[in-house]
């Protein structure tokens, strides 16, 4: 791992866990080529493991990268941004939007045990 972080000049940190060093190399390797939405997706997929959506607003000279899958923030969200503002045209601004789990997506769904189970950061308004 360290061989391939040098190789991509990439920092090495061996405080973080040994999948979000993976989720950034990945991504970095992922990273290359012209920009699009298909490469902002490729990349934040890489980081998320789950599946992202990429919308561009043209009018107002930004994008959205969307967590499709992913209740409450991304562990290695940091990283992700880091990846983004080296691939993205300076031009572009960034937005992200999260999902997290709400009143009418538990309702009749969630036992009060499984609610309780659940870390209070995927629920809207969480900490």
């Amino acid at each position: 791992m360290d061989q391939w972080e040098a190789e991509l000049d990439i920092p090495t940190d061996r405080t973080k866990p040994i999948e979000q060093r993976r989720a950034v190399l990945e991504s970095k390797l992922r990273g290359a080529g012209t920009f699009t939405g298909r490469l902002v997706k490729n990349v934040a997929e890489a980081y998320d493991g789950g599946t992202v959506d990429v919308s561009f607003q043209p009018e107002e000279w930004s994008f959205t990268v969307k967590f499709i899958d992913t209740l409450g923030i991304p562990p290695n969200l940091e990283d992700l941004k880091a990846a983004i503002e080296e691939i993205k045209p300076a031009h572009l601004a960034v937005k992200y939007a999260f999902n997290y789990l709400l009143i009418r997506d538990i309702h009749d769904v969630m036992t009060i045990h499984e609610m309780g189970q659940t870390p209070l950061d995927k629920f809207a308004g969480g900490a």
